[in-house]
């Protein structure tokens, strides 16, 4: 069961708006606050930086592409 921290961190991440993620780490001060006594929690939180990055994933037909 992850901690307090990494579930806090967890919501963050999974929350950041699209193309915000690298902003929300490096300028959220509750982040920093929560990871300043734990430097490697933000390791424990990869599910999370995962899921926000297949959310966030968009596929779209090139132009003169046959395939769907």
């Amino acid at each position: 069961m992850p901690s307090d921290s990494a579930a806090a961190v967890s919501a963050f991440v999974e929350g950041a708006p699209p193309g915000e993620l690298a902003d929300v780490i490096a300028d959220e001060v509750d982040i920093k606050k929560l990871t300043i006594n734990e430097p490697k929690l933000l390791d424990s939180v990869t599910p999370a930086f995962q899921k926000y990055n297949e959310d966030q994933l968009t596929t779209v037909k090139l132009p003169g592409s046959n395939k769907n």
